[in-house]
């Protein structure tokens, strides 16, 4: 039994040592204080670029549409990346387009840039042969391209070697030509005229003998293809 009294009694005097231990004194809080390995810093956050570019961006945004500037990095990050998209995708619009040539439009598009059309209703308009001789004499040698290349086509229509009807673009004859001669002197006529009126070249005199020199051999490649059928 005095064993058992024994250990109560050691049991309290050190959880009251214990205490005692623990109880703050101005001696010991002075020496909390200056001891570096107590002292409590807060943790700081370092604001990277993206979140400066952030901040930055959704202010703008907010000032611009008049919105409180509550908007999300995830929504910023949405709107650059859908941003990006767009212009890739307007970039490959361009590309196609520079790399095609828009023959037939409907009449309305066709008046408003003054172009003659040979795909069209109106049986009074100037024969296109007509039209290359009075080029021809006024040494306008940008319309004398245009001319040929549509004399071309006008060909390839009349001996029913392409269907118009299937025709937007200078590419879509060339997928409807199957005789390689054909196809090689058209496409040559082709580029020039894309070149003269949708790019660099100036049409000059000598670029005239070159696509006259190009449609007669159009001319000799349809009369023998035409031979053999």
């Amino acid at each position: 039994m005095r064993k058992y009294i024994v250990l109560i009694y050691i049991f309290f005097v050190a959880f009251a040592v214990n205490a005692q231990e623990r109880e703050f004194s101005k001696e010991k809080l002075s020496d909390l204080k200056e001891n570096g390995d107590y002292t409590y810093e807060l943790p700081t956050h370092k604001i990277s670029a993206s979140e400066k570019f952030s901040d930055w961006f959704v202010d703008y945004l907010s000032k611009f549409f008049d919105v409180a500037p509550d908007i999300s990095l995830e929504y910023v990050v949405d709107i650059i990346k859908l941003s990006i998209a767009i212009l890739f995708i307007w970039g490959i619009f361009l590309v196609l387009k520079s790399n095609h040539i828009i023959v037939f439009r409907n009449r309305e598009k066709f008046d408003e840039k003054g172009f003659n059309t040979i795909y069209s209703p109106n049986q009074d308009i100037i024969p296109l042969s007509t039209q290359l001789k009075e080029a021809i004499k006024a040494k306008d040698y940008h319309e004398i391209v245009r001319l040929y290349y549509l004399l071309s086509i006008d060909q390839l229509d009349k001996k029913g070697i392409i269907n118009l009807k299937k025709v937007d673009h200078h590419n879509d004859i060339l997928l409807q030509l199957k005789e390689e001669l054909i196809k090689k002197t058209f496409h040559s006529i082709g580029v020039y005229f894309q070149y003269c009126w949708y790019g660099e070249f100036d049409a000059n005199e000598t670029i005239y003998q070159q696509v006259k020199d190009m449609y007669n051999d159009f001319e000799t490649a349809v009369s023998q293809y035409e031979k053999v059928q």
